[in-house]
């Protein structure tokens, strides 16, 4: 576990915690992680790699469908999930408010991005260039290979480099088309499918492991 892993948080170290599990913390299922978290107080979503996003204010475990949750309750765990997947986490120090994002190629066409800044948006007033974004170790453009990308993600043609989609830079570009601001993004160096020894990944090997439940996974608290 690697707690507080981005620099841009660090201002706000006494507000939220972030931590970040990886393959040699083995963690599984909700057990393994209420453990190396001690608490249960833990919400973590059943994502479905689709476009829905909520709010919530009490615990669950992978009991709702959707990618993305927000909430303002101070001492939940939101967990997001991910094995080579896109993920973010998500922060507003002034009304106190935290999200988790889990973006697969399929969730960045379906527009969960969008989703989940029209969420904040509207659930609590707040301007998208006031948020602080952290982006956790996923796909590289060099592991993104499709078999016919033109045809599978027509609508990321912009990203089309060959047979491989530039997912990060999609991200991203939905990010900066929302109104988040570029100083204010930290992305964690790293890829899952070309450091395999360090992640889990779909793609570069632990298939069946990941169909099992390991996972890598981010966490994020309001203090």
């Amino acid at each position: 576990m690697i707690n507080n892993p981005f620099s841009l948080f660090q201002p706000f170290h006494e507000k939220i915690i972030v931590n970040f599990f990886s393959k040699s913390d083995g963690i599984s299922d909700r057990e393994t992680l209420v453990k190396q978290l001690d608490t249960d107080n833990l919400l973590a979503l059943k994502q479905v790699h689709g476009a829905r996003v909520i709010a919530v204010n009490s615990a669950s475990w992978k009991k709702i469908e959707a990618d993305a949750v927000f909430t303002d309750l101070k001492g939940l765990n939101l967990a997001v999930s991910f094995a080579d997947c896109q993920n973010l986490v998500i922060y507003e120090p002034e009304k106190k408010v935290i999200g988790v994002v889990h973006a697969g190629w399929r969730g960045i066409v379906a527009g969960v991005v969008n989703e989940a800044i029209d969420l904040i948006v509207r659930e609590w007033d707040i301007a998208p260039a006031d948020l602080y974004v952290g982006a956790g170790p996923a796909l590289c453009l060099d592991c993104s290979d499709f078999s016919d990308p033109g045809n599978e993600v027509p609508a990321l043609k912009n990203f089309i480099k060959g047979k491989k989609v530039d997912l990060r830079s999609a991200l991203e570009s939905q990010l900066w088309e929302k109104g988040v601001s570029k100083d204010r993004f930290e992305r964690l160096s790293g890829c899952t499918r070309c450091e395999p020894e360090k992640y889990w990944t779909y793609r570069g090997g632990d298939r069946e492991a990941v169909k099992g439940g390991y996972t890598n996974v981010m966490t994020l608290k309001l203090q």
